[in-house]
């Protein structure tokens, strides 16, 4: 009995070493990929009548860099806690995110109209929709379990000025 105690122990303090250095290693590569350009100031924010402005955003610091396409054309990487702009001529426009690392729910897409003078706010929010169900995780002869599933969906969110420069004063450039 004391030996099956003994073996349980060691088990679990593996299993928690194990997930210890995992988590670990996981948490040194996602912070060494933050945006690492300069901050953003109201001078990145542009004015012009002939052309358009799209200011993207990425608050969230615990998950993964994305690809962004305009018109399904690579225009840049936008890095966690960073931002990039892009000026564009007047016109419709498919803007999405991708990487070929993470699953196809954490992709955001938009169809955005620009006037000459336009100027979009686009936050890109990884966990912008949330769907829970619950299913089953395990039995035994007396229990069954029951976990919660959950799976986020991504978008871009149109803000106003005001509400963008709240986030964006404390982001840097993304690199292009």
């Amino acid at each position: 009995m004391i030996y099956l105690l003994v073996s349980k122990t060691v088990y679990r303090l593996v299993y928690l070493s194990v997930y210890f250095i995992v988590y670990m290693t996981l948490m040194m590569f996602l912070t060494s990929c933050a945006a690492g350009g300069k901050k953003f100031s109201e001078q990145d924010i542009r004015d012009s009548t002939d052309s358009a402005q799209v200011i993207i955003f990425y608050v969230d610091e615990l998950s993964a860099n994305m690809d962004i396409l305009i018109n399904d054309k690579l225009s840049g990487l936008l890095r966690r806690g960073g931002f990039l702009t892009f000026n564009l001529t007047p016109g419709t426009y498919t803007l999405a995110t991708k990487n070929d690392w993470v699953y196809e729910a954490m992709m955001a897409k938009k169809e955005l109209s620009l006037n000459a003078g336009d100027v979009a706010y686009l936050r890109y929010n990884p966990k912008a929709k949330m769907t829970r169900r619950v299913g089953r995780c395990g039995e035994t002869d007396e229990t069954l379990t029951v976990c919660w599933h959950h799976q986020y969906f991504a978008q871009f969110e149109t803000l106003n000025e005001a509400d963008a420069l709240v986030y964006l004063k404390n982001l840097r450039k993304s690199h292009d």
